[in-house]
């Protein structure tokens, strides 16, 4: 594909997405291999330090990366060199990596901390370092190699890890995992974007990206606190046994959050950038994404709350049964992460992320006031629930932000197109909660409570006309 060649957000996501849903399959069925393997303290162990390193890698120069794709004017002599800035910023976030692990040892009290971070900090370099690449490759619409990178990536740490595991290294087995698919993927991209490092480093580059990147840098660093300060918590709190049900919860819950939003969003800001003076168009393409997204997290959050014990019990096994309340709690806030995951990319387009930034620290103040609200009343599922209602309520806060002040539109005329699906999930909700909601073990059970519930989804978007949006997203060219 050429890296100037014009492409749909319909197309590119069809070709991420066929990759990635790939990819997806490896990677939940390996993690249910693990799973098996492993036992619950072990990941809730590893969970800790999860937190501190996924931090590190989200602010991989990521605000240098979605820079690259903003900025059309750079040429490759700006980019070896903002690829050789990225690097020595990887190299001295790798050393605190390792210093890091000493103050966690001594705050949860468990020495095993010293040795997890010194080889996690490995994987913090490589994932910082592949920031550039990777967002060089989404800036020429290289969708084909970004997802083929992730299946093999996702296959052979997995393996990795597997082997590890069967041969009861515990801890090392989950850390080998994240160091080789950031290695794996850092290598591959690294060889397809034909960057260089500089032995001279022109650092007035920095000067036309700065703004922009810093304002984006800094949304990264308050959105992953505010979504990671609830592991934080509930290890200290609780303990790393019962962080291991909190934290698998919510990555099953993710799991279909990201099968869609992992599929638009990475495509979104590269097509997006292109339109970045035409305001009118991205709103009306936003419209369109968000009508989508609604109509799909409203379902999939009453199927996970529904089947939340019958898919535990399924996919993980009767060890795994403490992660079915907050898994429950948390899957109705499966809609709301959907609507919310599309704003950053529509910033990051309109090229505001000074408002991103604003809308991050608003949302973050949300968040943490409903982690700190479900703590106080001393159990896990208060946290989860606290978090949930956080994340419903900042669809309104997030989007007033951005309508009103980023593309200059009415927020209730915008509403109006998601409060629909809103209201079905909410009777939804009540319904099920009245009827009571017992765990069933069972393929079969599993099976006629999804058609009980495609037949209300059915007769929901049929009486609501709303079965059109995904004709419209079928023949959007």
């Amino acid at each position: 594909m050429m890296a100037g060649e014009r492409i749909s957000i319909r197309k590119a996501a069809l070709i991420n997405g066929t990759l990635k849903y790939i990819a997806a399959f490896f990677n939940i069925g390996f993690s249910i291999i693990l799973a098996r393997i492993l036992e619950p303290e072990i990941y809730g162990t590893v969970a800790v330090t999860m937190v501190f390193v996924n931090f590190f890698m989200s602010m991989s120069a990521a605000g240098l990366g979605t820079a690259i794709i903003q900025y059309k004017e750079l040429n490759i002599s700006d980019m070896d060199s903002i690829f050789t800035i990225s690097i020595y910023i990887a190299f001295a976030m790798s050393i605190f990596t390792v210093l890091l692990g000493f103050p966690i040892a001594l705050l949860y009290k468990n020495e095993i901390y010293k040795k997890l971070f010194v080889y996690l900090s490995v994987g913090v370099f490589f994932y910082m370092a592949n920031a550039v690449p990777s967002s060089l490759l989404m800036r020429k619409k290289e969708f084909v190699k970004a997802g083929m990178r992730i299946i093999v990536a996702t296959v052979l740490s997995y393996v990795t890890a597997i082997i590890m595991a069967v041969l009861n290294m515990g801890y090392y087995a989950l850390i080998a995992q994240t160091v080789s698919y950031a290695a794996i993927t850092f290598l591959w991209n690294f060889w397809n974007s034909g960057l260089k490092l500089q032995k001279k480093v022109d650092f007035s580059v920095i000067r036309i990206v700065k703004s922009y990147s810093l304002y984006q840098d800094a949304f990264n660093f308050v959105n992953y606190f505010s979504r990671n300060l609830d592991n934080l918590l509930i290890g200290k709190f609780f303990g790393e046994y019962n962080l291991a049900f909190y934290e698998k919860s919510y990555v099953l819950m993710m799991y279909p959050v990201q099968g869609i939003t992992n599929v638009i969003t990475p495509v979104l800001h590269p097509i997006m950038s292109e339109y970045q003076n035409k305001r009118e168009k991205i709103y009306k393409q936003y419209v369109k994404l968000i009508k989508f997204l609604s109509l799909s997290g409203c379902l999939i959050s009453i199927y996970v709350l529904w089947n939340a014990g019958e898919i535990v019990l399924f996919l993980l096994g009767e060890n795994w049964k403490g992660a079915v309340p907050c898994m429950r709690i948390l899957g109705i806030s499966i809609w709301a992460q959907m609507i919310i995951s599309a704003t950053g990319a529509i910033y990051q387009s309109i090229g505001n992320t000074k408002l991103l930034l604003i809308s991050g620290i608003s949302g973050a103040l949300l968040t943490i006031t409903g982690m700190l609200v479900g703590l106080v009343n001393g159990k896990m599922e208060s946290v989860a629930l606290g978090v949930t209602i956080a994340y419903m309520l900042n669809v309104f806060l997030t989007h007033w932000i951005m309508i009103k002040k980023g593309l200059h539109k009415k927020l209730f005329p915008f509403m109006k197109e998601i409060l629909p699906d809103f209201i079905w999930m909410f009777f939804l909700i009540l319904l099920f909660l009245c009827a009571g909601i017992k765990i069933r073990a069972g393929i079969c059970v599993l099976i006629i409570k999804t058609l009980v519930l495609m037949l209300f989804y059915g007769i929901y978007i049929i009486i609501t006309k709303r079965y059109q949006i995904f004709r419209r997203i079928k023949e959007e060219k």
